[in-house]
């Protein structure tokens, strides 16, 4: 965003610009429409903006009340919602502000936090609204009052949310169902009954980096392991994620053993993580640096007795699968961060790449390395 927070209103249909102007110095959180289109409102940091945008345009009057009992002060204001003339507008404290005009009349205690999330109901006149604390508040507004109908929790052993608050609400116009986006990547329904079992249509990934990827031989399922702290296993005819288990600590590589029973998983704080791939229980523990060193990539070998990890130190190690992951060799010969390890078809070399772009090989048994690469041209290697 610009410094003004410039703001411009076009005509979709006509496909032509109706009005732009500066939206102001305070950050823009919210924009809609009022009743009849004639108004535009901005809720933002500690004010909410009328806009009107005749002759083209944008001309801005200040929304007043907040701070007078009992009204809250003005923080961040996230949303807001329309039902019919009346405006409804989120805190940061938690109340749900009610607005007669251009002022706040009074407000109704609700969320504890943030109310990020807000909309206007299809099924009858009343608001959604969705919190930080990871509540979903269902209201009805008749004779110019909210009432709570009912509510949901993404806390819920039902939803187990990876990151419980709401960032977008939104309800059926016929069955009355609440869709919930949440800020731990799931796309929830919540049914017309509190006591219904929610629908969860998607868990995913939901911030920093993805790195971590490994295809599963044999069935039509892959790993996904990233910077949130998150192992996925996805159904690619579904395209949907069926399991996840929480780690320790964020990743960037996983690889499925030969067999298929293990997965190994290299962490960010330098640990390689085995776990059992159908519990997600843990098998081993072992640390690859100690000075911490980002585990950049995982490999097992054919014949699944070797486990070969390569880390952001340019180091190798070997370690013995039937031994539980015991350390068996270590190789010191990259310049760089290691992005590649391959075994030869019969286990008895690895190939590498890194950083530096370097292809380097290596006796899978000593370790040693072989300086002719070209002495290798007639191998077959794994992938």
């Amino acid at each position: 965003m610009d410094n003004d927070h410039a703001i411009v209103i076009y005509n979709w249909r006509e496909r032509k610009q109706v009005a732009a102007g500066n939206g102001g110095k305070s950050e823009i959180w919210s924009l809609g429409f009022g009743a009849g289109d004639k108004e535009l409102v901005a809720t933002c940091t500690k004010a909410v903006l009328f806009f009107t945008f005749e002759g083209g345009n944008l001309r801005s009057k200040r929304g007043t009340g907040f701070g007078v009992a009992p009204t809250p002060a003005a923080g961040v204001i996230p949303c807001h919602a329309f039902v019919d003339d009346v405006l409804f507008t989120g805190t940061h404290l938690g109340p749900i502000t009610q607005w007669a005009g251009h002022v706040v009349a009074w407000s109704t205690k609700a969320h504890r936090g943030l109310v990020y999330a807000m909309a206007a109901r299809k099924t009858k006149k009343g608001i959604i609204t969705g919190g930080k604390d990871g509540l979903i508040m269902v209201w009805g507004f008749a004779d110019g009052k909210l009432t709570l109908e009912r509510s949901f929790n993404l806390r819920s052993p039902e939803v187990k949310s990876m990151h419980p608050s709401v960032k977008s609400v939104c309800e059926h116009p016929k069955t009355g169902h609440v869709l919930v986006g949440t800020r731990g990547g799931e796309i929830i329904e919540f049914g017309s009954l509190q006591q219904e079992k929610p629908n969860i249509f998607l868990k995913s990934h939901y911030e920093k980096e993805l790195w971590g990827l490994a295809v599963h031989p044999r069935s039509q399922e892959f790993l996904t392991v990233g910077r949130d702290g998150i192992l996925g296993v996805w159904d690619i005819k579904e395209r949907r994620q069926t399991r996840y288990a929480k780690l320790e600590c964020s990743a960037d590589c996983v690889a499925y053993s030969g067999d298929c029973s293990l997965l190994a998983i290299g962490m960010q704080n330098g640990y390689l993580l085995v776990v059992d791939s159908k519990t997600f229980l843990p098998v081993a523990k072992t640390q690859f640096s100690k000075a911490g060193a980002a585990i950049t990539v995982v490999k097992f070998s054919r014949d699944n007795n070797t486990c070969a990890v390569g880390g952001k130190d340019g180091y190798i190690k070997l370690y013995d699968v039937r031994q539980r992951f015991k350390k068996a060799k270590i190789i010191k010969k990259s310049s760089s961060a290691i992005t590649h390890i391959d075994f030869s078809d019969d286990d008895k070399h690895i190939m590498v790449n890194n950083l530096s772009y370097e292809l380097l090989c290596f006796d899978a048994v000593t370790g040693k390395h072989v300086p002719d690469v070209s002495s290798l041209r007639d191998v077959a290697w794994a992938t």
